[in-house]
């Protein structure tokens, strides 16, 4: 299992968050999580080839073995690790489902995705080395499991939980987006946003959401509501956000390095801890 604590060396260039928590018996405690620096390349930062000065190996880009997620092993034995509520993931988008995999997770987490594992199975493996097992996965892309490869050898343990809802993620106006009833001509199938009003709004909830939807405009309008909008940003405890838009593949979007680190730094500030994805 991954470590409970960073080494003393880690800890000491480590960030971190500071949570009051309220215990179900009353007592409260403030709680210090650490989690990994921000950095520009928005990837592990080993990645940077030919940089100056680098006495480290390089690493790839597709290594998420940087990323400090909350580890609930300690909090096992105590009920639902101090959490009334449910574990949820949400995926968004790029996702190629459990990949065909005997037993639908890898036995041992790789340091990096490839083209054997997708980010489903490897965000549910990291979780679960952490002993946080998802009650409920939600899952948002356009393309359609087929011939249960999408599925792969996952066991029905893990197949009840998981959803998959076949279009891709459009939002819309977000007074339509939090009406708490939906008139028909206003539920949007593919609307992120309704889907986490109307089921999961929820303190209790521990909500992790991954976005990868290859649309700069579309993400960044989401993470903006996400932290501009006070109902949804109370609800979201985790974000892994892959960011497009810094780069010629994506032309007339205006996101460069400092506006994409502002994001997330405010997305921490809000006590949402936000992770670069890959």
């Amino acid at each position: 299992r991954a470590p409970i604590k960073p080494t003393n060396a880690q800890a000491a260039v480590m960030s971190y968050m500071i949570y009051n928590v309220s215990y179900p018996d009353g007592t409260n405690k403030v709680v210090k999580e650490f989690i990994e620096p921000l950095h520009g390349k928005a990837r592990h930062p080993q990645s940077i080839a030919n940089c100056p000065g680098k006495s480290q190996e390089f690493r790839s880009s597709k290594d998420v073995s940087f990323l400090a997620i909350p580890n609930k092993c300690q909090a096992v034995t105590k009920k639902r690790q101090n959490n009334l509520g449910r574990n949820v993931l949400f995926e968004l988008g790029n996702t190629g489902g459990f990949l065909n995999r005997n037993g639908g997770l890898p036995r041992k987490t790789p340091e990096e995705l490839n083209e054997r594992i997708g980010s489903l199975p490897m965000l549910y493996k990291l979780y679960q080395d952490r002993c946080v097992e998802f009650d409920d996965v939600y899952v948002m892309e356009p393309k359609k499991p087929d011939d249960g490869a999408w599925w792969g050898g996952t066991p029905s343990s893990i197949r009840r939980r998981v959803r998959v809802y076949s279009f891709p993620v459009e939002e819309g106006d977000l007074s339509v987006s939090f009406e708490k009833k939906f008139r028909n001509n206003n539920v949007h199938p593919g609307s992120f946003l309704q889907l986490l009003r109307s089921d999961v709004l929820s303190a209790d909830d521990n909500v992790v959401v991954k976005i990868n939807l290859g649309n700069p405009e579309l993400e960044y309008y989401i993470l903006n509501t996400i932290i501009e909008n006070e109902e949804v940003s109370k609800v979201v405890d985790e974000i892994f956000f892959t960011a497009h838009g810094m780069d010629d593949e994506y032309q007339n979007v205006t996101i460069n390095v400092d506006t994409v680190l502002q994001k997330m730094e405010d997305l921490r500030k809000k006590g949402i801890r936000s992770h670069f994805w890959v």
